[in-house]
């Protein structure tokens, strides 16, 4: 059996003392995932792992759940959470894209160069063991904006929005995010609070290929190629298949002409959030003044991805 994994998965999933035990329900408390570049799976490969991890590290399956929630699990409890958290989004639909756990020593080293095995259905313990000294470093996911782009949050009930890089959002846990309304429209945009579920960051400093957006504004946005984007006829699309010409949308509504995008490579972390919703316009954020997807739709509302989000108030020629 591996060693305890609790010091890392701390870092990684418990955010403050108690959370709900086992439950698909909406925290509200905003938890950490970790992003991994180098461990990347698809979703077929990603339910076997979770299946091969559970089925042959139970107690260590265990101590992960139980550092999430805080409390003594059984072992009906113990497969609950992972099903809940690893298959299931916080609202109980299922994930198109799995958390699946990422194996290595303390402080997210892998010496070894060792990645779970592929396992299969039937043969779940295929390949080798997890080596003695591996820990659990985290549950995978996705995520993509550099530490100083700043989101909109409530710093408190009834406050004044705030712009906070994303960074700092993190480090402070904040809980409510500014995202649209399911009454926006592209040209009136509804601004409203919603709770943060989860927040996202690179479970180790690696390098990133980024897109520097840079506006007719003068507006900066710096993101990775796969993040979410509103275009200028309201949908929403990847950073990669913009170009200079098309326009971001401001946080009024406001078309904003792309003057250039620079690639970069950038070695460091990058980050994002969701809010606890699954509503579409829900998880419209606001970074660095623009309307930008969460990481929700980059996961389990990946297929939203290209999608008309807004009923135009008008003509299409106005928009193109």
């Amino acid at each position: 059996m591996m060693k305890t994994l609790l010091r890392p998965l701390l870092l990684l999933v418990t955010l403050a003392t108690l959370l709900p035990a086992v439950s698909a329900s909406a925290q509200t408390i905003p938890r950490l995932r970790q992003r991994c570049e180098d461990d990347s799976l698809t979703p077929a490969e990603a339910r076997t792992r979770v299946d091969w991890f559970v089925s042959n590290y139970f107690e260590d399956a265990r101590a992960v759940a139980e550092a999430d929630t805080g409390v003594v699990l059984n072992d009906d409890e113990t497969r609950t959470w992972w099903v809940n958290t690893t298959l299931k989004d916080a609202f109980g639909n299922d994930r198109l894209r799995p958390l699946y756990p990422t194996f290595g020593t303390g402080d997210f080293l892998n010496p070894l160069n060792y990645y779970a095995p592929p396992p299969t259905f039937l043969h779940p313990g295929a390949g080798a063991p997890l080596p003695a000294d591996y820990e659990v470093l985290g549950l995978c996911t996705s995520s993509c904006y550099r530490p100083e782009v700043a989101l909109r949050f409530t710093l408190k009930k009834g406050g004044t929005p705030t712009d906070v890089p994303i960074v700092d959002a993190l480090n402070q846990r904040l809980n409510n995010i500014v995202v649209l309304s399911d009454n926006s429209t592209l040209e009136q945009p509804v601004h409203v609070s919603m709770a943060v579920d989860t927040y996202t960051m690179s479970a180790t400093p690696t390098e990133h290929a980024i897109l520097n957006f840079a506006t007719e504004s003068g507006g900066t946005l710096a993101v990775t190629g796969n993040h979410p984007l509103l275009d200028a006829t309201g949908r929403i699309r990847e950073a990669s298949t913009f170009v200079a010409g098309e326009a971001l949308v401001r946080d009024n509504g406001a078309l904003d002409p792309i003057v250039s995008i620079n690639p970069e490579k950038y070695f460091g972390r990058v980050y994002n959030v969701a809010p606890a919703t699954p509503s579409l316009l829900g998880n419209i954020v606001i970074a660095n003044g623009f309307l930008s997807g969460s990481s929700w739709y980059q996961n389990d509302g990946s297929d939203h991805l290209n999608q008309k989000l807004f009923r135009n108030t008008l003509p299409d020629s106005i928009l193109q």
